[in-house]
């Protein structure tokens, strides 16, 4: 590891990368303004090889949307084919990630199964969640049009004005919505469609690929919309009363979208604990929901071991 100022390493220029990565600094802090301005990020660009890929990780927790525009704006003027993506699905600290590349973007069918040939990045793929293309790929949120569409027309943040460094202390200082709203918000400005990332699908599996991409996408978008409403509270009967129905809708809605899923499973296995017959009806009913997986089914069996009075069968 090397502990060093971002702005004298690259200026440096100890490249070419195949891959550079700026984690996530609060933009109010001393300094991290300049680590968003487009000087910087065109020497990043400077510094990756043809196919290099670029990404900027934004604490969407910690900027408001104004300033999100700004720098996206300004990242978008040094990686004019610059995407979105989400680091994961968490309502109350909401993270964004900015890609940027030096080369064209279209997944082939077997992308995917041909790195997880090499066994550390296998494994590295597990252990982030990441089992499939589509739980990769469903965190993508918007192409560079509608960035640009997004971020709309104003000034860029540049070393000579240096807008990030003065605005982000109103966000620190001031009052603004809770980070989900934004979040929620920033989903529903975005219409991310297959094609912006698969090769065209040439026969029937390639569609069907690219429609189960689609639905993991409206999954994503109805689960982060139906955690807005959700209060939060330790009694299980009252958290189910909220969730039950509109997560079984989202499970419905795609096979792939496991957040919907596990969460589920979770509450079933704690709701057989005070009252065995409703829990295994809500593993059945997440096994009409998603025929495709077998985790529920294998939870229904296992439990009804150690719980009179509960059938076994597997209807």
């Amino acid at each position: 590891m090397i502990k060093a100022d971002a702005r004298r390493y690259v200026q440096a220029k100890p490249g070419p990368y195949d891959v550079i990565v700026a984690d996530l600094f609060h933009p109010a802090r001393d300094g991290a303004g300049s680590l968003y301005t487009l000087e910087h990020f065109r020497a990043l660009r400077a510094l990756l090889r043809p196919g290099g890929i670029f990404c900027q990780w934004l604490p969407l927790y910690q900027l408001d949307l104004d300033t999100l525009r700004l720098i996206t704006r300004t990242f978008l003027a040094a990686f004019p084919e610059g995407q979105a993506f989400l680091a994961h699905y968490s309502l109350k600290a909401p993270i964004v990630g900015l890609v940027g590349r030096s080369g064209p973007v279209g997944y082939p069918p077997d992308w995917f199964q041909e790195r997880l040939r090499d066994p550390e990045l296998g494994a590295a793929l597990r252990r982030v969640r990441l089992y499939d293309e589509f739980s990769l790929l469903g965190t993508y949120l918007a192409g560079a049009g509608e960035l640009r569409a997004f971020a709309g027309p104003g000034p860029l943040n540049t070393d000579d004005y240096p807008l990030v460094t003065f605005r982000a202390p109103e966000f620190v200082y001031g009052t603004p919505e809770p980070a989900d709203r934004r979040l929620f918000h920033l989903v529903r400005s975005f219409h991310p469609q297959p094609a912006d990332l698969l090769t065209p699908p040439p026969d029937a599996a390639q569609r069907d690929r690219h429609r189960r991409l689609a639905e993991y996408w409206t999954a994503r978008n109805r689960f982060i919309e139906t955690g807005l409403g959700v209060k939060e509270t330790q009694d299980l009967r009252s958290l189910l009363a909220q969730v039950r129905e509109p997560l079984l809708d989202i499970v419905r809605l795609s096979r792939d979208f496991e957040a919907a899923y596990n969460p589920l499973l979770v509450l079933a296995q704690g709701l057989y604990r005070i009252d065995p017959p409703e829990g295994d009806r809500l593993l059945r009913e997440l096994e009409r929901a998603n025929p495709y997986r077998q985790e529920a089914h294998r939870l229904r069996q296992r439990l009804s071991f150690f719980v009179p009075g509960v059938r076994r069968s597997g209807g």
